[in-house]
């Protein structure tokens, strides 16, 4: 549940905010869209007074695989194959509308998946795509090891990402 959004323009210091505004007792799992402004956090957590098992920075995507994707890799539907990266190619499928007749449906593994590479523009539809009750295991999993999931540059996320 979103309970708070920080809006203002580029270069307003909504980030620096966010990494000076952290208690002390927490524990932080913060997500960016890009590896630059990863660093930048992780810079600016450094100064801070928080200890460094106190908050995990990663990009969005990374999240998203080492968070609900490698954990869960034997129990997502479809079945995947072992995963050995990700590629940011656009499927030619890329399109649902009947024109394309090489369309790879949500079911089919294909849709996710090529050359053992996740197209990276559908990790979120492929998370989406799972049972409530595995979705339900992934974030009780999260509240094991964070207590708060903090996003920077949340304008950047797009489609399926909101449904996480």
């Amino acid at each position: 549940m979103v309970t708070k959004i920080i809006q203002a323009l580029a270069g307003a210091g909504k980030t620096h905010h966010i990494t000076n505004d952290l208690n002390n007792c927490k524990r932080y799992l913060i997500i960016t869209y890009t590896n630059a402004n990863t660093n930048q956090i992780k810079n600016d957590l450094l100064a801070s007074s928080l200890s460094p098992d106190q908050y995990i920075v990663s990009t969005f995507s990374k999240f998203l695989i080492d968070w609900f994707i490698n954990p869960y890799l034997s129990l997502l539907k479809p079945h995947l194959p072992v995963i050995k990266g990700f590629t940011t190619a656009v499927p030619s499928y890329y399109s649902k509308d009947n024109s394309h007749n090489n369309y790879i449906r949500r079911d089919n593994v294909g849709h996710y998946v090529v050359k053992n590479n996740l197209y990276l523009d559908r990790i979120s539809d492929l998370i989406s795509f799972q049972t409530n009750s595995l979705l339900n295991k992934m974030f009780k999993r999260i509240s094991l090891f964070v207590d708060e999931v903090i996003i920077d540059e949340y304008q950047d996320l797009t489609g399926y990402d909101f449904s996480m």
